[in-house]
């Protein structure tokens, strides 16, 4: 994880943007989860 400062990232993301970032990819990686083991 990239160092805090103030409440953003190195990149400039907030911490809210990454978190939803992070949300969005255990979405991703449930979704192709279930599509494995449908296989």
């Amino acid at each position: 994880m990239t160092a805090m400062y103030k409440g953003y990232s190195n990149s400039g993301e907030t911490l809210e943007e990454i978190q939803d970032t992070i949300k969005d990819l255990h979405r991703q990686e449930a979704s192709l989860q279930r599509q494995i083991d449908d296989a």
